[in-house]
């Protein structure tokens, strides 16, 4: 197994887990909790792609597979607007999920049609990469915007209520795993033939802590877990900083190892 793929198969496991246990324990409503588990998913689905697609040698594989997760990736920014519009029972944004899902689906048609989104892949010291073709930054763009209606969807409601209360609390865990999650976009300079290894698993990672603590801190999607402070700080950290762990012993680069670490311990 190659060891660079270690971290996304790691983390695949962990969206998934999550999504499962919350849509099987959660007292939300059906469609909140569809919503949550097609999030988690989507990142789940791009990072157990890219765990198979670092561990092959096969140029005709390595294609199929670049499309494969790419048709997830295409609609992490919408699952996450589709959740939080769900989740604060905002009537008003239905039509922009579909519209969003649609313009996805665009993409999606381009992706498995033809090679102006993707054009191909890069050999690069982990494996193989997929590169951006001529419509990729016109993905960017639909990212973008997406990104920025999520958080003024956050914001706007979490002014409503004044910031106030527990629903409060949730928002701004929501807002700040949004954030985090963000940064996770420095992994498309590497579909532009920058060599460096996708580092964009730190951001999801702190992302995934950052939505697990307020799962069991303050009840985020309505699950009581009796946790006490001391069995919230284990797992959070645990999930946090055994990756980064595992990635140093397998790959011996301790020096970013070290560095992901540090930055998750005062996250």
């Amino acid at each position: 197994m190659n060891p660079y793929s270690i971290p996304p198969l790691l983390i695949a496991l962990a969206f998934i887990s999550l999504g499962v246990i919350v849509f099987l324990r959660s007292k939300e409503t059906l469609s909140i909790r569809i919503a949550f588990i097609l999030n988690c998913l989507s990142s789940f689905w791009w990072q157990f792609t890219w765990f198979i697609l670092f561990n092959i040698k096969n140029e005709i594989l390595a294609f199929f597979l670049v499309r494969i997760g790419y048709s997830g990736i295409i609609f992490i920014p919408v699952t996450f607007f589709h959740f939080y519009s769900c989740y604060l029972d905002l009537e008003k944004n239905k039509k922009w999920i579909n519209f969003y899902y649609f313009i996805g689906f665009v993409f999606l048609v381009l992706l498995w049609t033809t090679t102006t989104y993707i054009k191909g892949y890069y050999t690069y010291f982990w494996g193989y990469y997929p590169k951006a073709g001529f419509f990729h930054p016109v993905y960017l763009i639909y990212l973008t915007i997406i990104a920025i209606h999520c958080f003024f969807s956050l914001i706007s409601f979490g002014r409503k209520i004044h910031w106030g209360g527990i629903k409060a609390n949730q928002i701004k865990y929501l807002v700040s795993a949004l954030f985090i999650y963000c940064f996770a976009s420095s992994d498309f300079i590497v579909n532009y033939g920058i060599e460096f290894y996708p580092l964009g698993v730190l951001a999801i990672l702190i992302s995934l802590g950052i939505v697990t603590y307020a799962i069991l801190k303050y009840r985020l999607m309505d699950i009581n877990i009796a946790l006490t402070r001391v069995g919230i700080f284990v797992i959070v950290y645990t999930l946090v900083l055994g990756i980064p762990f595992w990635f140093g012993v397998k790959t011996g680069l301790w020096i970013y190892s070290t560095i992901i670490m540090a930055a998750l311990a005062t996250a």
